[in-house]
Protein backbone atom coordinates (compact mmCIF):
# COMPACT_ATOMS: atom_id res chain seq x y z
CA UNK A 1 0.00 0.00 0.00
CA UNK A 2 1.31 3.47 -0.84
CA UNK A 3 0.10 6.65 0.99
CA UNK A 4 1.19 10.28 0.00
CA UNK A 5 0.57 12.43 3.17
CA UNK A 6 -1.57 15.70 3.84
CA UNK A 7 2.43 17.29 4.03
CA UNK A 8 4.05 15.03 1.63
CA UNK A 9 4.32 15.84 -2.18
CA UNK A 10 6.37 14.05 -5.15
CA UNK A 11 7.72 16.50 -6.97
CA UNK A 12 9.56 15.65 -10.76
CA UNK A 13 8.69 18.77 -12.13
CA UNK A 14 11.25 21.17 -13.73
CA UNK A 15 12.12 24.66 -14.47
CA UNK A 16 13.83 24.77 -17.33
CA UNK A 17 12.41 21.57 -19.41
CA UNK A 18 9.93 19.06 -19.58
CA UNK A 19 8.18 17.35 -16.46
CA UNK A 20 9.75 14.26 -15.49
CA UNK A 21 8.15 10.73 -14.76
CA UNK A 22 6.27 9.19 -11.51
CA UNK A 23 5.50 5.79 -11.75
CA UNK A 24 3.69 4.12 -8.54
CA UNK A 25 2.52 0.51 -8.39
CA UNK A 26 0.79 -1.13 -5.08
CA UNK A 27 -2.60 -2.92 -4.02
CA UNK A 28 -3.69 -0.08 -2.96
CA UNK A 29 -2.64 3.91 -3.42
CA UNK A 30 -4.42 6.68 -1.09
CA UNK A 31 -3.70 10.83 -1.45
CA UNK A 32 -4.24 12.25 1.65
CA UNK A 33 -6.19 15.62 1.08
CA UNK A 34 -3.34 17.90 0.62
CA UNK A 35 -1.57 14.91 -1.01
CA UNK A 36 0.31 16.22 -4.28
CA UNK A 37 2.33 14.48 -7.49
CA UNK A 38 3.62 17.03 -9.57
CA UNK A 39 5.43 16.05 -13.13
CA UNK A 40 5.31 20.08 -14.29
CA UNK A 41 7.59 21.41 -17.09
CA UNK A 42 8.69 24.71 -17.92
CA UNK A 43 8.18 23.53 -21.59
CA UNK A 44 6.01 20.12 -21.87
CA UNK A 45 4.44 18.34 -18.91
CA UNK A 46 5.84 15.01 -17.69
CA UNK A 47 4.32 11.59 -17.39
CA UNK A 48 2.17 10.10 -14.20
CA UNK A 49 1.33 6.35 -14.04
CA UNK A 50 -0.62 5.26 -11.01
CA UNK A 51 -2.03 1.86 -10.53
CA UNK A 52 -2.03 -0.78 -13.13
CA UNK A 53 -4.19 -4.58 -13.44
CA UNK A 54 -3.41 -5.27 -9.97
CA UNK A 55 -4.62 -2.18 -8.18
CA UNK A 56 -7.56 -2.77 -6.16
CA UNK A 57 -8.16 0.85 -4.76
CA UNK A 58 -6.82 4.39 -6.45
CA UNK A 59 -8.54 7.68 -4.01
CA UNK A 60 -7.78 10.82 -4.69
CA UNK A 61 -10.12 13.22 -2.00
CA UNK A 62 -10.90 16.21 -2.03
CA UNK A 63 -7.83 18.38 -1.79
CA UNK A 64 -5.34 16.19 -3.32
CA UNK A 65 -3.37 17.11 -6.80
CA UNK A 66 -2.02 15.47 -9.60
CA UNK A 67 -0.42 17.51 -12.34
CA UNK A 68 1.64 16.94 -15.53
CA UNK A 69 1.28 20.79 -17.11
CA UNK A 70 3.39 22.21 -19.17
CA UNK A 71 4.18 26.06 -18.53
CA UNK A 72 5.66 26.95 -22.00
CA UNK A 73 5.01 23.77 -24.14
CA UNK A 74 2.18 20.89 -24.75
CA UNK A 75 0.57 19.16 -21.59
CA UNK A 76 1.82 15.92 -20.47
CA UNK A 77 -0.22 12.32 -19.84
CA UNK A 78 -1.75 11.36 -16.55
CA UNK A 79 -2.86 7.59 -16.76
CA UNK A 80 -4.72 5.68 -13.81
CA UNK A 81 -6.06 2.10 -14.16
CA UNK A 82 -7.29 0.33 -11.25
CA UNK A 83 -9.80 -1.82 -10.12
CA UNK A 84 -12.16 0.73 -8.30
CA UNK A 85 -11.28 4.50 -8.86
CA UNK A 86 -12.44 7.22 -6.79
CA UNK A 87 -11.11 11.53 -7.87
CA UNK A 88 -12.43 13.88 -5.65
CA UNK A 89 -8.92 16.44 -6.29
CA UNK A 90 -7.85 17.81 -9.31
CA UNK A 91 -5.68 15.79 -11.68
CA UNK A 92 -4.89 17.82 -14.47
CA UNK A 93 -2.32 17.78 -17.77
CA UNK A 94 -3.03 21.32 -19.46
CA UNK A 95 -0.49 22.92 -21.34
CA UNK A 96 0.45 26.69 -23.10
CA UNK A 97 0.27 25.39 -26.19
CA UNK A 98 -1.97 22.14 -26.08
CA UNK A 99 -3.82 19.94 -23.72
CA UNK A 100 -2.46 16.41 -22.92
CA UNK A 101 -3.65 13.44 -21.69
CA UNK A 102 -5.70 12.47 -19.10
CA UNK A 103 -6.90 8.57 -18.65
CA UNK A 104 -8.74 6.49 -16.07
CA UNK A 105 -9.24 3.07 -16.34
CA UNK A 106 -11.24 0.50 -14.03
CA UNK A 107 -14.61 -1.58 -13.16
CA UNK A 108 -15.66 1.40 -10.95
CA UNK A 109 -14.48 4.84 -12.16
CA UNK A 110 -16.06 7.43 -9.90
CA UNK A 111 -15.39 11.11 -10.83
CA UNK A 112 -16.24 14.23 -7.98
CA UNK A 113 -13.51 16.38 -8.67
CA UNK A 114 -12.16 18.10 -11.78
CA UNK A 115 -9.96 16.87 -14.46
CA UNK A 116 -8.47 18.97 -16.88
CA UNK A 117 -6.45 18.26 -20.21
CA UNK A 118 -6.90 22.47 -21.30
CA UNK A 119 -4.85 24.12 -24.34
CA UNK A 120 -4.60 27.47 -23.13
CA UNK A 121 -3.14 29.00 -26.26
CA UNK A 122 -3.43 25.94 -28.76
CA UNK A 123 -6.02 23.02 -28.99
CA UNK A 124 -7.57 20.71 -25.61
CA UNK A 125 -6.35 18.10 -25.11
CA UNK A 126 -7.81 14.47 -24.44
CA UNK A 127 -9.82 12.78 -21.20
CA UNK A 128 -11.10 9.48 -21.14
CA UNK A 129 -12.78 7.39 -18.46
CA UNK A 130 -13.31 3.72 -18.99
CA UNK A 131 -14.99 1.05 -16.68
CA UNK A 132 -16.73 -2.11 -17.02
CA UNK A 133 -19.13 -1.96 -14.08
CA UNK A 134 -19.74 1.40 -13.04
CA UNK A 135 -18.68 4.73 -14.60
CA UNK A 136 -20.05 8.01 -12.54
CA UNK A 137 -19.85 12.11 -12.54
CA UNK A 138 -21.13 13.70 -9.93
CA UNK A 139 -22.73 16.75 -9.22
CA UNK A 140 -19.21 18.20 -8.35
CA UNK A 141 -17.20 16.51 -11.04
CA UNK A 142 -15.81 18.64 -13.85
CA UNK A 143 -14.18 17.59 -17.33
CA UNK A 144 -12.60 20.08 -19.20
CA UNK A 145 -10.86 19.71 -22.38
CA UNK A 146 -11.53 23.12 -24.05
CA UNK A 147 -8.59 24.99 -25.94
CA UNK A 148 -7.88 28.58 -26.82
CA UNK A 149 -8.30 27.45 -30.60
CA UNK A 150 -9.98 24.10 -30.94
CA UNK A 151 -11.84 21.90 -28.37
CA UNK A 152 -10.07 18.58 -27.18
CA UNK A 153 -12.39 15.62 -26.57
CA UNK A 154 -13.68 13.80 -23.93
CA UNK A 155 -14.66 10.07 -23.99
CA UNK A 156 -16.90 8.31 -21.17
CA UNK A 157 -17.02 4.37 -21.94
CA UNK A 158 -18.99 1.66 -20.30
CA UNK A 159 -18.26 -1.48 -21.21
CA UNK A 160 -19.86 -5.14 -20.26
CA UNK A 161 -22.65 -4.62 -18.06
CA UNK A 162 -21.74 -1.37 -16.68
CA UNK A 163 -24.66 1.80 -16.22
CA UNK A 164 -23.60 5.34 -16.75
CA UNK A 165 -24.87 8.36 -14.74
CA UNK A 166 -23.16 11.79 -15.76
CA UNK A 167 -24.32 14.53 -13.16
CA UNK A 168 -22.00 17.22 -13.82
CA UNK A 169 -19.82 19.31 -16.24
CA UNK A 170 -18.32 18.22 -19.24
CA UNK A 171 -16.52 21.00 -21.35
CA UNK A 172 -14.68 20.06 -24.91
CA UNK A 173 -14.77 24.12 -26.10
CA UNK A 174 -13.03 25.62 -28.33
CA UNK A 175 -12.86 29.74 -27.92
CA UNK A 176 -11.37 31.23 -30.96
CA UNK A 177 -11.57 27.79 -33.14
CA UNK A 178 -14.51 24.95 -33.28
CA UNK A 179 -15.96 23.10 -30.57
CA UNK A 180 -14.41 19.16 -29.61
CA UNK A 181 -16.58 16.04 -29.01
CA UNK A 182 -17.71 14.59 -26.31
CA UNK A 183 -18.73 10.84 -26.47
CA UNK A 184 -20.84 8.74 -23.79
CA UNK A 185 -21.47 5.06 -25.05
CA UNK A 186 -21.68 2.23 -23.07
CA UNK A 187 -24.03 -1.38 -23.30
CA UNK A 188 -26.35 -0.94 -21.06
CA UNK A 189 -28.51 2.18 -19.63
CA UNK A 190 -26.97 5.91 -19.65
CA UNK A 191 -28.56 8.44 -17.58
CA UNK A 192 -27.15 11.88 -17.93
CA UNK A 193 -28.87 13.48 -15.03
CA UNK A 194 -30.60 17.58 -14.81
CA UNK A 195 -27.38 19.10 -12.96
CA UNK A 196 -25.08 18.28 -15.72
CA UNK A 197 -23.78 20.58 -18.70
CA UNK A 198 -22.32 18.98 -21.83
CA UNK A 199 -20.68 21.78 -24.11
CA UNK A 200 -18.74 21.53 -27.23
CA UNK A 201 -19.27 24.88 -28.57
CA UNK A 202 -16.71 27.02 -30.71
CA UNK A 203 -16.50 30.41 -32.24
CA UNK A 204 -16.38 29.24 -35.92
CA UNK A 205 -18.48 25.76 -35.75
CA UNK A 206 -19.59 23.68 -32.82
CA UNK A 207 -18.58 20.23 -32.36
CA UNK A 208 -20.07 17.01 -31.68
CA UNK A 209 -21.99 15.47 -28.91
CA UNK A 210 -22.85 11.67 -29.02
CA UNK A 211 -24.80 9.94 -26.35
CA UNK A 212 -25.24 5.97 -27.58
CA UNK A 213 -26.41 2.58 -25.96
CA UNK A 214 -25.67 -0.49 -27.71
CA UNK A 215 -29.13 -2.48 -26.07
CA UNK A 216 -29.59 -0.05 -23.31
CA UNK A 217 -31.74 2.90 -22.69
CA UNK A 218 -30.91 6.92 -23.17
CA UNK A 219 -32.33 9.04 -20.11
CA UNK A 220 -30.99 12.40 -21.00
CA UNK A 221 -32.00 15.47 -18.79
CA UNK A 222 -29.12 17.70 -19.00
CA UNK A 223 -28.31 20.22 -20.89
CA UNK A 224 -26.26 20.17 -24.62
CA UNK A 225 -24.41 22.95 -26.00
CA UNK A 226 -22.77 22.57 -28.93
CA UNK A 227 -22.62 26.45 -30.81
CA UNK A 228 -21.18 28.03 -33.28
CA UNK A 229 -21.18 31.34 -35.33
CA UNK A 230 -21.19 29.42 -38.59
CA UNK A 231 -24.31 27.50 -37.45
CA UNK A 232 -22.61 24.39 -37.18
CA UNK A 233 -22.94 21.78 -34.77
Amino acid sequence: EVEIGEIGSIDVGSEAGPGGEVAIRATIIDLNPGGEIRADGATDGGMVALGDSTTGQLNLPFGSSVTADGRGGNGGAIAMPAQGLSIGGSVGASGELGGGAVALEGSIVRIEGQLQAIGRQGAGGSISAIASEGLIVGQTGILNASGETNGGGILMSATGDATVEIAGQLFANGTQGNGGRISITGREDIFVRSTSLLSTSGKVDGGAIVVRSDVGNVDFQGTALSLGESGAG
